[in-house]
């Protein structure tokens, strides 16, 4: 072999080196850019903070927010945000969206004279504080009447300083618990 050949192929190693580096750095750049798009626009993580939305949620579990495009439905979990009368967002269930007619009436809530069905989530409750609001309501266009899973240690929409909560005040539906791992599941 001549000494051109050694060159070239020298050469070419140190290209092929380059070439790989900076394939791997491009594909690292991207995978960044397209977790950042994904957490900035499609997802959010938020951490639960106390007991209002017990036996479903416990303190300090971490949620994927599901925010893109998000119109809330009965059942959902939102995340509700700060506002002057709150220290910090909430999580909350939706118990009734714009123009249901929502009642509490003997401890249990009615929607539209439908009484709810809810065990699944919030088991046996005896007794289901009023809070400061008077019933029966209609939901106003554009909102949520909200209410904890742990009916008896929540302030949610029974209360004046949450009331109605206008969906552009809503974050998101919290969708899945990502930690602690040995809860993880989709609520």
């Amino acid at each position: 072999m001549n000494s051109y050949e050694d060159f070239n192929r020298g050469k070419n190693k140190k290209l092929s080196f380059e070439t790989e580096c900076f394939e791997w750095i491009s594909t690292m750049i991207s995978a960044i850019v397209v977790l950042v798009i994904i957490f900035t626009i499609f997802l959010k993580l938020i951490i639960v903070n106390g007991e209002s939305m017990t036996p479903t949620l416990h303190d300090k579990d971490w949620m994927a927010l599901n925010s893109f495009l998000y119109v809330p439905k009965k059942g959902d979990i939102v995340v509700i945000k700060k506002r002057e009368s709150l220290k910090e967002p909430i999580i909350k269930r939706v118990i009734a969206t714009e123009n249901d007619i929502i009642n509490i009436e003997d401890g249990k809530v009615y929607v539209n004279g439908e009484l709810q069905n809810e065990k699944s989530y919030i088991g046996e409750v005896d007794t289901l504080n009023y809070g400061d609001m008077a019933f029966p309501q209609i939901v106003p266009d554009k909102c949520c009447f909200v209410l904890g899973d742990n009916r008896e240690n929540s302030l949610d929409s029974r209360f004046e300083k949450i009331g109605f909560v206008n969906r552009s005040e809503i974050l998101g539906e919290a969708k899945v618990i990502v930690f602690p791992f040995n809860r993880l599941k989709i609520t």
